[in-house]
């Protein structure tokens, strides 16, 4: 009885050059078909979209790469879900839609050709591509939207689902996206070598008993981060992220473990602990804007190491507005896709409410040599709807400057020391404004 079957008995060359799409894909039909797991063997196999189906096993030899197509043609466009909100967008190079009990193992390559998209959006300079049009126009709130970037993974609508020790680089948009998921294992995945806007790490959104553990991350976006939707959309859709564990990892560059902005779902039951950080721009991060509304609650944090990190602690629940704040006249006329963004929900249901957060046992440091900013908090809530019932102990904190604690009830700190070297540099309340 077969066993596995190996991509190449279906004709996939692996070459780099000439496409594999087809040829896996009707490899992976017939392995949910037969219920055997389907074997990417040592090669570097051109591909656009590939769909897993219910039940599949995909196993990658050491060795083994996809290599995103850089046609956009070859990602069929989806209903999904993208940075908060319902739309039309490219399906991923890998992608487990409403198909439960997949596994995706193996120590092989996910290879998005990031710096394609990512010049497509903000050029090979950072300052120029399609995104300086919209930022023109004043349409940043748009511009993410619009400038279609194909994710590496995606999983949606699906449960039982073990993603294990692939790595993931240059995603043209978000690495791995998990959304409307249950019972979600992503364990020893490491994620490194993105340097592009919106490369994101893991996403966790809108989904419940999630675990991440074992993981490194490395990335021009947040690292590992839960959402739960945004804005009108995200209230309109009503699905909370819950019961998620995130545990010894390393983030060695990108914003952090972070909870946000999206969070119009609620997002509840989080469990943060055994990480490693080294010179990240943020370590746990919450954020919000004023029109997002929804909750964060019931999250604890233990057993952090911080070494040069810039924002050990930012929690800012009204941040980049410019990224939020949607101009727009006559929204009726609008196509449907801005309509869906521009979204608001409740003037009354408005701002995030954070509660019951509890940190513990945290030592960040600075090496004598250490030249970045470096703000020990930035706690920043409304007056309206301040956080509530914050505690923090045990905590070692070493930066060059306290920060901003504003709008919260009942902060406690209980065997907590912090060494400041200077009074605050008010230019980084704005700091990660995209």
């Amino acid at each position: 009885m077969t066993t596995q079957l190996d991509i190449r008995d279906f004709g996939a060359i692996g070459n780099g050059i000439e496409k594999d799409t087809h040829a896996i894909q009707q490899a992976i039909n017939q392995g949910a078909d037969e219920g055997v797991c389907v074997f990417i063997s040592k090669g570097t196999y051109l591909v656009g979209a590939l769909f897993l189906k219910e039940g599949s096993k995909l196993k990658f030899e050491h060795g083994a790469t996809l290599l995103g197509s850089t046609d956009l043609a070859d990602y069929p466009e989806i209903e999904t879900r993208v940075a908060g909100v319902e739309m039309s967008w490219p399906a991923a190079i890998l992608n487990a839609i409403s198909a439960n009990n997949v596994e995706i193992s193996g120590a092989g390559l996910i290879d998005g050709q990031g710096q394609h998209w990512w010049d497509i959006y903000c050029g090979a300079d950072k300052n120029s591509g399609m995104r300086v049009d919209y930022d023109k126009k004043g349409l940043r709130w748009i511009a993410d939207y619009l400038v279609k970037r194909p994710r590496s993974c995606l999983i949606y609508e699906a449960e039982n689902i073990t993603i294990s020790d692939v790595t993931f680089e240059r995603a043209g948009f978000w690495n791995l996206q998990i959304t409307y998921a249950n019972n979600v294992l992503v364990r020893n995945v490491k994620i490194g070598d993105n340097h592009g806007p919106s490369t994101d790490g893991i996403d966790i959104d809108s989904s419940t008993n999630v675990r991440v553990t074992g993981c490194e991350a490395s990335c021009g976006d947040d690292c590992i981060v839960i959402k739960s939707g945004r804005d009108g959309d995200g209230y309109r859709v009503g699905r909370i992220s819950e019961n998620i564990e995130i545990d010894n990892c390393k983030i060695k560059s990108g914003y952090g473990i972070t909870l946000g902005s999206e969070v119009s779902g609620g997002i509840r039951g989080v469990h943060i602990h055994d990480i490693e950080f080294e010179n990240s721009d943020c370590g746990f991060r919450m954020k919000s804007s004023k029109e997002r509304g929804g909750f964060i609650e019931d999250v604890i944090v233990e057993n952090l190491q911080m070494k040069n990190v810039q924002f050990p602690f930012s929690w800012i629940m009204d941040w980049h507005n410019s990224y939020n704040r949607k101009l727009f006249e006559n929204l009726e006329q609008l196509p449907e896709m801005w309509q869906s963004v521009a979204l608001q929900i409740p003037e009354h249901l408005q701002m995030t409410k954070v509660r019951n957060i509890s940190i513990s046992n945290v030592k960040a440091t600075l090496a004598p040599d250490y030249a970045l900013p470096a703000r020990a908090f930035d706690l920043v809530a409304f007056p309206e709807k301040p956080m509530e019932n914050i505690r923090f102990s045990q905590c070692h904190i070493e930066a060059k400057e306290f920060g901003r604690i504003v709008a919260v009830n009942g902060l406690q700190f209980n065997d907590v020391t912090i060494s400041v070297a200077q009074e605050n540099d008010y230019s980084n309340d704005t700091f990660d404004n995209r």
